[in-house]
């Protein structure tokens, strides 16, 4: 049966007042009947709002604003040849975009030097550099060989590493967050038979287009353009169209030159084709539209273009020849200025 007491009890209860009754045991020894004691009474606020806790503040919007007291701890017994560095933490990727970079901090053995200099503790290791010049330390790698980056791609969070083998090169693909290594990365860009380019084997990054893709080339002794494919960021490897016409050889021994204005999705291909006839080498061009991966053979015109390079420092002008003569076609002139290709009249 319930007493007044406890009954008064809910029902204040009910109004935010809670009762506290301390028993009757606790009454002085010898001194009689207990005393009622006091009763304390706490009176709750209905209307108070819990207090936000630093955990509730949203993150920092852009990198400019997280505070230098957010930045994870230094290194601990960092090598001193290597820059002051950060320890790594996954926060730090919602950062980063196209304004980072990596960078790769050596001292080593390179046993493919022709004037090897002997360190006798060597190290070589990939670091994650922000606008503002923080370090961020990934990974230690591996110190018989020179490595240097060739692409990263902070969207996907991968960085392409190139491993320097005196007159060899081998680009494979690192995740960033895993350390995890791929050599076959590239492999869906060329045909089966071609295991050495399919292991990363002079494999070139050359341009990203205005659609988000990425040209990568691979190249042969000397550099010839071997083959072509696509990288999209967050999706898979694609080889070019314009491979099967190397295949067929019309293109002769490969594309010895390759020019890419990226903000006009045009690639310039400067061929070299042995005519046994007369035992000399000529110039062939093709005009390479990337976005929609299409071409234009433009047959044997006998000159090099003015510049033809990976990376244009100026606005060259090609003129090149369409069809198997100029008479048949007539000139065109291709700008490497965003502008469409116009003809000459």
């Amino acid at each position: 049966m319930a007493t007044r007491n406890s009954t008064v009890a809910r029902v204040m209860a009910s109004f935010g007042v809670i009762l506290i009754s301390l028993p009757a045991s606790l009454a002085l020894a010898g001194c009689g009947d207990p005393a009622p004691l006091p009763t304390l009474t706490i009176t709750a606020d209905p209307t108070a709002e819990p207090s936000a806790s630093a955990s509730d503040e949203p993150p920092p919007a852009t990198w400019a604003d997280v505070p230098a007291s957010d930045l994870p701890p230094l290194v601990a017994g960092q090598d001193p040849r290597e820059p002051q560095a950060h320890d790594m933490q996954t926060w730090i990727w919602d950062y980063v975009d196209d304004t980072w970079s990596l960078d790769v901090v050596r001292a080593i053995n390179n046993q493919y030097d022709p004037e090897p200099v002997q360190i006798a503790d060597p190290f070589q290791t990939l670091f994650l550099v922000s606008p503002d010049g923080e370090y961020f330390r990934l990974f230690d790698l591996r110190t018989d060989i020179g490595i240097y980056v060739a692409h990263f791609s902070p969207s996907d969070r991968l960085g392409f590493l190139m491993r320097a083998f005196y007159e060899e090169s081998q680009t494979v693909q690192m995740d960033l967050v895993s350390g995890a290594v791929s050599e076959t990365w590239a492999a869906p860009g060329f045909p089966a038979s071609d295991t050495s380019h399919a292991a990363g084997w002079f494999v070139a990054y050359k341009a990203t287009l205005p659609d988000g893709r990425e040209v990568w080339a691979g190249e042969g002794y000397g550099s010839p353009i071997t083959g072509v494919f696509f990288r999209t960021p967050g999706g898979g490897v694609s080889p070019s169209a314009i491979n099967s016409t190397l295949a067929a050889g019309v293109a002769g021994d490969g594309y010895y030159c390759m020019g890419i204005d990226a903000e006009d999705s045009t690639a310039v291909y400067d061929t070299q084709i042995y005519e046994w006839t007369t035992d000399t080498w000529t110039s062939h061009f093709i005009v390479h539209y990337l976005t929609s991966d299409t071409w234009v053979y433009t047959g044997r015109m006998g000159f090099m273009p003015t510049a033809c390079h990976d990376d244009f420092d100026v606005t060259p002008t090609y003129w090149v020849g369409l069809g198997n003569s100029v008479a048949q076609s007539g000139l065109y002139r291709v700008y490497f200025d965003g502008s469409p290709d116009q003809p000459i009249p």
